[in-house]
Formats: structure tokens, sequence, C-alpha cells
């Protein structure tokens, strides 16, 4: 109830975060999610999500990781946190622990777009195309506009052809 209210109070700083997102300066978002989190003492799940998002953007993978874990240890219902440290791992080309991550994710919500699809990616980085086909087709049954997924799975049926 109290992060509620507190979160109405400050969410011109939220907003302000979020510009600095869209505009890709996650030097300037972090800054502004740290002062709320140090200085205004707000810890929340949904605050180390969006610093774990801000390190990921800056390419600080372990920092971003950390964040992602605080997050998810606050809130583990959240599927999120744990799609960034499989991404995290896929950059670092560990996928057998970036699809232990993914699943992880898909247990938490079976449909979740982002999950399935980075699921399928990981899939074909691991080889296993044939699997990867129905992640993509969750994707599109979510999210028809999702043209990333379409395109990989076209390319994955274009190829079993």
């Amino acid at each position: 109830m109290f992060e509620i209210i507190r979160y109405l109070i400050y969410r011109k700083y939220f907003k302000k975060a979020f510009k600095f997102f869209d505009r890709n300066n996650y030097r300037a978002a972090l800054n502004t999610l740290k002062f709320l989190k140090n200085e205004k003492k707000i810890d929340s799940f949904y605050i180390d999500l969006n610093i774990g998002k801000a390190y990921h953007g800056l390419k600080k993978y372990d920092e971003a990781k950390d964040y992602y874990l605080s997050s998810f240890k606050k809130f583990n219902v959240n599927p999120v946190p744990l799609i960034g440290i499989g991404l995290i791992l896929m950059k670092k080309k560990r996928y057998i622990f970036a699809y232990k991550y993914f699943k992880k994710a898909l247990n938490l919500d079976p449909i979740h777009p982002q999950a399935n699809y980075y699921m399928g990616l990981c899939l074909i980085a691991l080889d296993k195309k044939e699997r990867s086909q129905k992640y993509f087709e969750k994707v599109l049954a979510e999210k028809k506009e999702f043209l990333f997924a379409r395109m990989a799975l076209y390319f994955e049926q274009d190829l079993s052809i």
C-alpha cells in the first residue's frame, strides 16, 4: 500500500527515467532510478528491474544480472527479470544456461511473448530448430504483429522443406 503511495508521489521521476529509456539514454535513466532507490528509499522489484535494464543497456551485464536477481527475489511471479538474465547469458553465448532461465520464465507465464521469442532464438543457437518453431508460433498466437517471430518462423519452415 505504502509503495503505491510513494510511487504516486515520485512518479515524475519514473516518467523522467522512462523518457530516458525511450531515447536510449541509459546512463540518465540509471541515475534517476538510483536517486529514487538511494535518496528516496524506494526499494521495490520495479526499481531493481529497471535499474537492471539500464545496466543492460550500458552493457554492464554483471550489474544488470544482480539487479534482475534482486527484482526476482522481491517479486518471484514476474518472468521479466528471468528473461533479462537469459538475454545476458545469450550475449555471453552460454545458451544452455539461458535456456534454463527462459524455461523458468515460461513456467511462470507460458504465453509471455518475449519469453517465447527468446526461447525460440536460444533453441536455434542450440541447434534445436524444430523445437524452436513452437515457441515462435506461441508468440504469433499472442502478438500477430510481432514481425521478428513471423520472420523466424517463416525462415524455419522454409528450411524444413
